[in-house]
This record gives C-alpha cells, structure tokens and sequence, in this order.
C-alpha cells in the first residue's frame, strides 16, 4: 500500500466536516507519515525475506542448486533512505522474529544492499561433522 493511500481517507474526512486541507497535510506530515512509510518498510523487508528463505529452504529440501543467502538492496525497500544501517536492524529484528536462521555475512553494492548467510560466520566448521 502507498502512502497515499492513507491520505486518501483524510481528505475525505476533512472535506466532510469541513476541516481545512492544510491542517490535514500538516497533521499527516508531522505526525502520521513517518510511521506509516516505516510500517511499509517493515512489511516489505518481512515479504521479501520470506519469499527468498522459503525458495531457499524448497530448494534445498529438493536438492537443487541454490544460493547460499539472502541479498536485500536499498532499491527493493520502497521509500528507502541511503541509512543501510538502519535497514539492517530491521531486517535482523525480523529475522530473529521469524526464527530463520540466517546470520549477517556483508554489506554488498557500495553499501547499497545486505547479504545474510545460512552458515554463522564464526563457527565456519560447524558443517564438517566426524563421526
């Protein structure tokens, strides 16, 4: 959804009780706006590394070839200021929320993107069980 979207109904409102659009504009950009573009962001982030863990994961269940990780890039958040890490946060709160295990592996694309790994950086061995 757009924001514009949620203006829409704000409009409607001001002109049936005959509030003064600019109250309305000013309202919205002070108060409403920021969260409203934040909860797009959010909802977004959450859509695209679902979709990319899940044709992961039924990659892997059907032993094909697959990426290793997930990549999200400035330019696949809609409304996306230059801060990549702010995104980064998002996108590790919602990681942990969905319970993927997935770990930051770089910033990739001039700063432009993220990658996550399904291997932890830290414990590279963690694969090479003896028995």
């Amino acid at each position: 959804m757009e924001v514009f979207q949620y203006y829409k109904p704000l409009i409607l409102l001001s002109k049936q009780y005959n509030i003064p659009h600019e109250i309305i504009r000013i309202i919205f950009d002070n108060y409403l706006k920021k969260n409203i573009i934040l909860n797009i962001q959010i909802n977004s982030i959450s859509e695209k590394i679902n979709n990319q863990y899940n044709f992961i994961i039924y990659d892997k269940i059907n032993n094909k070839r697959c990426h290793d990780g997930i990549n999200i890039h400035l330019h696949d958040i809609p409304y996306a200021s230059d801060n990549i890490e702010k995104y980064r946060n998002i996108i590790d709160k919602t990681i942990n929320n969905k319970k993927h295990i997935l770990y930051f592996s770089h910033y990739c694309c001039n700063n432009k993107g993220i990658m996550y790994k399904f291997n932890n950086p830290l414990n590279r061995n963690h694969h090479f069980l003896l028995s």
